[in-house]
């Protein structure tokens, strides 16, 4: 069997490491590795592609270069830049790696929902500025158990990262997810709730949303002015899910409250944006992702696939049509 990676050469080593290559090279004969459809050798033998960031679209000139092609390894996240219509036609199955994506995402997003329930950054700021390391942390702080926790959408990331928190204390979890009914959160331990109610409960409020027409722009002042006393915004999905403007409004005006933008909108900020000047603003550099060696993972994923496909079991990650419509 015959296998190519069509991606970018940055990201083909940022997916896969030379370890994972390797062993994918003991299963299958590697072609090479190409920028796009015109540059590849004869491509009428390949079996599997391997792609991630930067991948070469699986359009009609492609998949006419392949007619044996089985299947496609997406070492990343949502397959909406590689996917075409014409390959639901076709008999090709679609892998993904976004669950590995996600573990990062959500560990991250964890460790600040424990830091923000602790108020470690308000906590901190006021030690430095008053120059003092011992504070009257109990009359100051709640502490991470008995609170409210919101979670909007059930995605991947949400689903981990509510995994996360049920290990970490008795917390009480909302989510906001139209596509699952009560009963559905009951059985998981968790609280169905409007989006509304999400602003109104939650001390930490953690969006997961995907991208799609349906959530752009759906957090707006409607939202952003419910939020109770001290709580907190954490984004680590999409910029465009929330209206920005809104956010500096109601900021501006609530000291007391605290966002945590890891992606934002437009990305990057213009240098003169006030979200730079806000304190409580905080601005990472959209580091939630997959980043460093946490990139391998993708990679390692996709061999694991590769090994289910050529011994006959059933894929892990296999993206059906219904989930690609849900996908950012």
């Amino acid at each position: 069997m015959k296998a190519v990676f069509l991606l970018s050469e940055e990201n083909y080593k940022r997916i896969y490491s030379d370890e994972c290559l390797e062993k994918i090279k003991k299963e299958v004969e590697v072609l090479g590795r190409f920028d796009s459809i015109a540059e590849a050798v004869n491509l009428s033998d390949v079996d599997f592609v391997f792609s991630g960031w930067g991948a070469v679209p699986m359009d009609k000139i492609a998949l006419d270069a392949m007619p044996k092609l089985k299947l496609v390894l997406y070492g990343a996240g949502s397959i909406k830049k590689v996917q075409t219509d014409y390959m639901w036609e076709r008999d090709v199955d679609i892998t993904s790696a976004s669950s590995a994506n996600a573990i990062p995402v959500a560990q991250y997003t964890t460790s600040l929902i424990q830091l923000l329930l602790k108020d470690f950054f308000k906590l901190t700021s006021i030690g430095k500025s008053e120059r003092k390391n011992k504070l009257d942390v109990y009359n100051l702080s709640k502490g991470f158990y008995k609170r409210n926790i919101g979670i909007i959408s059930y995605s991947k990331i949400g689903q981990a990262v509510i995994n996360n928190l049920k290990y970490l204390s008795d917390n009480n979890i909302y989510v906001y997810d139209p596509f699952y009914d009560e009963d559905f959160f009951k059985k998981e331990g968790l609280i169905k709730a409007e989006l509304n109610e999400i602003f109104d409960k939650c001390d930490v409020i953690s969006l997961h949303s995907p991208l799609l027409k349906e959530t752009e722009g759906m957090i707006t002042i409607e939202q952003f002015s419910r939020m109770k006393e001290n709580a907190s915004f954490i984004n680590t999905a999409r910029g465009k899910i929330i209206n920005t403007e809104d956010l500096i409004k109601v900021f501006t005006s609530r000291s007391d409250l605290t966002a945590i933008l890891d992606v934002t909108d437009p990305e990057p900020l213009s240098k003169d944006s006030s979200l730079y000047d806000m304190d409580n603003i905080i601005l990472s550099p959209h580091i939630a992702g997959s980043i460093g060696n946490e990139t391998y993972l993708m990679g390692e994923m996709m061999y694991e696939e590769l090994i289910r496909y050529i011994n006959g079991r059933e894929l892990k990650y296999k993206i059906s049509h219904e989930d690609f419509r849900r996908m950012a």
